[in-house]
Parts: C-alpha cells; structure tokens; sequence
C-alpha cells in the first residue's frame, strides 16, 4: 500500500509545500509574515473563548487559531504584528473551508496511509510521545493535512506544463534568465598603507602565481590561506566604492590601494564572466515549476471561491484578540 501512495504522490513533496503556501497565506495575499519585535500577543483571557469562525455547526475560537499560529511561527518569544496576524488569519479560515469541502466529498483516509503520513511527516515538525508517535493534537494537525492533500490532489493532479507553455515564457521573460555581468575576484589585505603601496609597486607585471604566494603569505584576509581568493561576484554583492574600483578593471589587472575599514587592499580580477543568456534547455525547470505554481494557484483560488459562496459560513473579528485588518488587495 505504502509503495502505492508513493507512486499516487510521486508529486506528493510540490503539494506539501503548497499546502504549506496556503497555510502560511499566500505570497498574492500578504507581502511577508516577517515576526516583528513589537508585536502583538495572542494570549489574551479575556477572548481566549470566544468563537473566531463557524462553518455550517462547527465552530472555532482564539485557542485554536493560538494553536494553529504558533504551528507555523512557532514558540518565539518574538510577537507577530497585527498584519501579519490577519493574513494568517485569512489563511486559517480557508484551511477551515477547505476541511469541510474534503469532508463534504468524504474524502477517507486508510490507516496505513495515516501511518505513513505520520512517520513521514511529523519527525522533527511535531511534539511526539517517548515512542516518537506526535502527541494527540499534532497527530490530528497531520491527519487533517492529509486529508487536505489528498481532497486538493483532486483538482489539481492533471494539470501539466507544456513545452510551448514554456516555450512562451521563455521568449516573453527572457531579461529574467540574463546572467549578469560576473567577476572571480583576489585580494592581499594588509594593515597599513605603506606595506600596500610597496606590494603594489612590487607586483604590478607579476603573474598570477606570484600574487597568489603574496597573499599566502602577507595578506590577513580571511582567504588568505586560498591564495587571496575571494570568490564570484555581480554588482551590487560588494560596497558600492569597492565595487566600482573592482569592477573597472580589466581581467587580470591589479587595482591601485583602496583602504577600507578593514585595513588597504590590493584587488584583482582573476576572471571576467561577460553577460549571457540562460538557454531554454537549462531553464526549463525552474520555468516549469513557476507555470505549474501559477496553475495550481489558479485551481485552489477557484476552488477556495467557489465553497465559500457555497458554504454556510461566517467570521466574527470583533472577537480576536487583535484589530483584525482586511487585505484589500
């Protein structure tokens, strides 16, 4: 049974994480869920209670939007801000509706499928019992995520990403697949000005193996054991006055002294890698992959829509223990 779930869900790691997508609130719904340190706390008496949400007779209140919050913040000491507060809870309350229609359509789930889906997913993401087994509430948070998989996989299982569909978007982004001009940069690092000045007079027609040796053995960055080899940079990876005297120069040329708080350096430009296009063949996947979000995106927003106008529901914010701020967006 096991080995025919995996094939069922070959693709079951892409719906995992767009589950996740959905209940953490989707990138088009928030802009971030950054944890700011004045934030808002959860934990208050007075609404602890109160009913949050109620779809058709089930209700849910502030305990288990709390429970579910810190299911995907976790514990931090950190508070949320109120916005990011309220695209969880948009987020919550589609989970919600989206339960439903899974139990609606009686979607079922076999006990072994709950067995492998649990010992799958839950090391490490759940608090568990001293046999590993998660503790009676995090068990139930995975069965229900699931249950909402294998609902979800039903709408969105046939839907593929077509050659010309990639093809398509490759011609119409292609400034979005332009590698960047790239420089392999070195430098010798030393403490004071009068030391740089006489390494540059030193090595200014030296080949590359005699700066290398230099910076081996007199430099005090940090790559000073590779040979003062810094690495791959594009622009805007470096300080801006660093980046301008690094890049202005040619490949294997040498820069004047250029001090900075670290001490002076003698840079060089090891290798210029000019700007190029991505070709189609090796952007494939990562276009495919963006189609096949967007597609499924499209699918769940349909989906989520449709149960909602279908579905009796409704929402108290009156009742959080935040100022609830509808996203208009």
């Amino acid at each position: 049974m096991n080995r025919i779930w995996q094939k069922k869900n070959k693709r079951a790691a892409f719906f995992i994480i767009f589950f996740c997508i959905i209940s953490v609130a989707c990138r088009d719904k928030a802009e971030n869920f950054e944890v700011e340190k004045a934030g808002f706390s959860l934990e208050t008496p007075e609404t602890k209670g109160l009913s949050i949400l109620r779809i058709e007779k089930t209700s849910y209140d502030n305990n288990d939007f709390e429970t579910y919050v810190k299911k995907i913040l976790g514990d931090d000491p950190e508070k949320p801000d109120v916005v990011t507060l309220s695209r969880l809870m948009d987020s919550f309350i589609e989970e919600k509706i989206l339960l439903y229609g899974a139990r609606a359509e009686n979607i079922t789930i076999s006990e072994e499928e709950k067995q492998f889906y649990i010992s799958r997913f839950s090391s490490g993401l759940f608090q568990a019992d001293e046999n590993g087994t998660p503790i009676q509430e995090d068990k139930k948070i995975l069965l229900d995520r699931l249950l909402l998989e294998k609902y979800t996989n039903t709408f969105v299982k046939d839907i593929v990403v077509t050659d010309e569909e990639i093809k398509e978007y490759y011609e119409q982004n292609k400034r979005q697949f332009l590698k960047p001009e790239r420089i392999l940069v070195s430098q010798i690092l030393v403490s004071t000005k009068d030391k740089a000045i006489s390494l540059f007079k030193s090595l200014q027609n030296a080949s590359e193996e005699v700066f290398r040796q230099v910076a081996l053995t007199q430099s005090i960055g940090a790559e000073a054991s590779k040979g003062g080899k810094m690495g791959l940079f594009e622009l805007g990876q470096l300080p801006y006055e660093m980046e301008k005297t690094i890049f202005s120069l040619k490949e294997g040329e040498m820069s004047q002294v250029y001090e900075s708080p670290y001490g002076f350096h003698l840079f060089r430009v090891d290798k210029r890698y000019e700007s190029a296009l991505i070709s189609i063949e090796d952007a494939t996947p990562s276009i495919r992959t963006k189609i096949m979000n967007q597609k499924v995106q499209e699918v769940m927003n349909r989906l989520i829509a449709d149960l909602k106008e279908k579905t009796d529901w409704e929402f108290y914010p009156q009742n959080l223990s935040f100022a609830y701020q509808r996203n208009d967006r």
